[in-house]
């Protein structure tokens, strides 16, 4: 139960072996949430382009170090191991430490607390080198002194003040971008098919239907009241996903989203999407609904 932060970079790679991450065909959403079983603190940002990978990369880190949450960074191996594509240098990240206590700062309390209540829910902490400090706590539930307790109360205590930083945290974590927003229908999906929407966009555009283009950043903790209205809004939203069992449209329901107006467009074979198989799909699912198809 140490607050420590940490950032796991889910880069998936394809291939049989053990050792490696699960294939695209099985997805990532049941390890975030196999990570939120063990650690109850934790949030996901999505990633599509390298230089996302670089900023939201920061991004997490920053997020993690300021509030004591674990980060979760899916993404594909193709965009995390890109060695090609690297911002530009003249925008480097910007590093942030939080509520990092110095050594006057540490001089100045009656008691160092290294999980104390606060209005956000995050403490102040010092490094082992300053004088009065330290960071090091039990893995187990801890009490305001990081010793272990079993009291209830504390528990209860501890357990409200990690939610509240999720709340907190919220204005701090990325918005979804939108591109064509004035259309009713709506193409949803997160990660390695970037380019894939865009150039559907292009083609379904071309044959006279205008469709959005909703690109999430910020998975999980799902924005308060985002999920709802984007999908009650639209006719249809399309959730692009490369798994058998509909793993981020279940997200978004769960969250709630229309599940009436989602349709699911999953590939599990293995092969990579491309932008003509997802305007087939699109049409198809159109025209099951009785929508009017250029």
């Amino acid at each position: 139960m140490a607050e420590i932060p940490l950032v796991v970079v889910d880069a998936q790679r394809s291939g049989p072996r053990p050792v490696c991450r699960p294939s695209r065909s099985k997805g990532s959403q049941p390890f975030g949430y196999g990570v939120m079983v063990i650690f109850p603190r934790n949030f996901a940002l999505a990633r599509e382009t390298p230089e996302q990978c670089f900023y939201l990369t920061v991004k997490a880190c920053n997020l993690a170090k300021c509030t004591k949450y674990r980060s979760l960074c899916p993404g594909p191996g193709a965009l995390t191991e890109s060695c090609h594509h690297r911002p530009d240098r003249s925008e480097p990240g910007r590093h942030q430490s939080g509520k990092r206590l110095d050594t006057e700062s540490l001089a100045e309390l009656p008691v160092y607390k290294r999980y104390a209540f606060s209005d956000d829910g995050v403490s102040a902490f010092a490094t082992r080198a300053r004088l009065a400090g330290c960071r090091s706590s039990p893995g187990k539930e801890h009490d305001e002194f990081g010793q272990v307790s079993t009291d209830p109360g504390n528990r209860s205590r501890m357990m409200h003040k990690r939610q509240i930083k999720v709340q907190a945290m919220q204005p701090d974590l990325p918005r979804p971008l939108l591109r064509c927003q004035n259309s009713g229908n709506r193409l949803y999906r997160n990660r390695d098919d970037h380019g894939v929407i865009l150039e559907a966009q292009e083609i379904l555009a071309e044959r006279g239907f205008s469709v959005q283009y909703h690109q999430p950043q910020t998975l999980w903790p799902m924005l308060e009241g985002k999920a709802g209205p984007f999908s009650r809004d639209c006719r249809c939203v399309f959730v692009v996903e490369y798994n058998a069992t509909a793993q981020l449209a279940k997200l978004i329901v769960a969250h709630g989203g229309e599940n009436a107006h989602i349709e699911s467009i999953l590939v599990f074979d293995g092969v990579p999407l491309r932008a003509e198989d997802l305007v087939q799909k699109v049409i198809e699912r159109l025209d099951t609904r009785g929508e009017k198809v250029a």
